[in-house]
Parts: C-alpha cells; structure tokens; sequence
C-alpha cells in the first residue's frame, strides 16, 4: 500500500508492515476528493459506482420476485 506520513510530501510504500521503504520527495502527486470525515486520503475512487451497484440489486430482486409470483406466465 502507498501510505502518506504525517508532514507534508513525505509518502511511504509499505507492501508489508514491517518493510516500509520511503518515497523521494516531490515524486508523488496526491490528487484526492475532499473529505470531511478524514483529511489524508480523500472519498474513495469507487464511491460513484456505488449507485450502480445498487440499482442493479434492486433490479435483480424485483426479476426474481416476478418469476416467484408467476407474473411471467
């Protein structure tokens, strides 16, 4: 995982927790969405798809509640 550390433009890769391997500074663009629950990494990429996923939920529930009331026939 790439982590950032408490100052600014200091960014770590820690692939596991006891080897972390720092990053030269100014190597890395941080490009986040504000959030205001947390301040060091930003809403997540796949918050948009969140949507998606749940209209298809809902889509596959209402198909299955067709055919097991016998609506199709």
């Amino acid at each position: 995982y790439t982590r950032r550390g408490v100052e600014e433009d200091v960014y770590w890769w820690v692939p596991s927790f006891n080897e972390p391997t720092a990053f030269a500074p100014g190597s890395v663009f941080h490009l986040l969405e504000p959030d205001i629950n947390q301040e060091l990494y930003g809403l997540p990429e796949y918050l948009s798809a969140l949507n998606s996923a749940w209209l298809n939920e809902s889509a596959t529930l209402f198909r299955r509640k067709y055919y097991e009331n016998g609506a199709h026939a």
